[in-house]
């Protein structure tokens, strides 16, 4: 199953946009209502796609994570710079 996540940004704001049923295993449905939309700041969000499981372990590890970082240096990340140290993290 191929799983589909978009996302358009425009000059003030953002549309993320996901499968509804995205969690199609061989032929298992272990759920039609997934959210995998996660806020990881006040203005970061990331949709996820894979394995149920992967998806909301690493999806919170990011989160946290940029959380920490605001706690520590009193600021929060720009987009870029959650991007960046998402992509960081997937390597």
């Amino acid at each position: 199953m191929v799983e589909s996540i978009i996302g358009i940004r425009g000059k003030d704001f953002v549309v993320l946009a996901q499968d509804a049923n995205t969690t199609k295993y061989g032929i298992l449905n272990m759920k039609f209502d997934t959210n995998r939309l996660f806020k990881l700041s006040e203005h970061c969000a990331m949709l996820a796609a894979g394995e149920p499981g992967d998806v909301v372990q690493f999806s919170e590890y990011v989160g946290k994570n940029i959380q920490l970082y605001k706690m520590i240096n009193g600021i929060e990340l720009s987009p870029y710079a959650c991007a960046n140290f998402t992509r960081h993290e997937m390597a």
